[in-house]
């Protein structure tokens, strides 16, 4: 086929997406944004943050049939590559392609999002994202000494880059948060509806880390991860009966997690609560 390009698989809905997406079936998606009457980026998302299928790197460009807002907001925060309105022409296709095989750009990845990074510069007084440079299979298909074992290879060690900094962001978020329900359970003008919503989001986060946490290496971190769900149940029931001894333990786990996952700044001096 022209321009390289072969194998190509047409779907025409979502569960046919989904079994793409699932088998790791392919490296570049041209998709308009619904199918039928389904929003495709519901699965880009889930496929992104390694939900479905096993390559959360897979290219991705967008079509989208009208400048709307708030389905640009969708698509955008589905961690897409590239977003074309219709009607294109095969040259434009072919030039974002080209585009996101020379010059993809770093991934940004937050407690919500994991993405291209589309900003344009820092902002002021905030701390920078967690980035990192996603393997591209649009390159790694043009090597011509790599096979289908190599190819899987480089995934594999990408995923592994992927995993520790989503731990990071992960661990910081769940240390926030434990923190915001311990101060939560004594502060009586915090509403009890807005600390049981952060000790179940600690539920939610940490159920999502411990699913990843697969291996020998992450034994001790998943066992923390555990005990953090567990207490956030617990707590999460009734915030204002809250013992103090559960607090602190929920404090103490989710800043030991913190430290087997986020490294101290160059020349930060050692911190017990890094």
């Amino acid at each position: 086929m022209s321009k390289g390009f072969r194998s190509m698989i047409d779907v025409t809905d979502m569960v046919q997406l989904h079994e793409v997406l699932e088998t790791d079936g392919v490296d570049l998606i041209v998709t308009t944004s619904k199918l039928g009457y389904d929003d495709a980026t519901l699965l880009i998302r889930e496929m992104r943050h390694n939900r479905l299928g096993n390559n959360p790197f897979v290219a991705v460009i967008m079509l989208l049939e009208a400048p709307d807002k708030e389905e640009l907001g969708r698509v955008v925060n589905a961690g897409v590559d590239d977003v074309l309105l219709m009607p294109i022409s095969p040259s434009q296709l072919f030039t974002r392609i080209e585009t996101i095989r020379r010059a993809r750009k770093t991934f940004v990845c937050t407690h919500d999002y994991i993405g291209p990074d589309r900003r344009k510069e820092e902002r002021p007084g905030t701390q920078p994202p967690a980035t990192f440079g996603p393997p591209n299979p649009l390159i790694l298909r043009d090597e011509a000494l790599i096979d289908e074992s190599r190819y899987n290879a480089h995934i594999r060690n990408g995923l592994a880059q992927y995993r520790r900094v989503l731990f990071s962001v992960q661990s910081r978020q769940l240390e926030w948060l434990a923190g915001q329900v311990a101060v939560g359970c004594r502060d009586t003008n915090v509403p009890v509806k807005d600390t049981a919503t952060n000790a179940a989001r600690i539920v939610n986060f940490g159920q999502d880390l411990g699913k990843r946490m697969t291996g020998d290496e992450f034994a001790e971190a998943l066992t923390l991860v555990t005990s953090m769900v567990a207490m956030a149940r617990q707590v999460g029931q009734d915030p204002r009966a809250a013992n103090m001894e559960t607090l602190g333990k929920l404090v103490d786990a989710a800043k030991d997690l913190k430290q087997r996952f986020v490294q101290p700044p160059p020349g930060a001096a050692p911190s017990k609560t890094w």
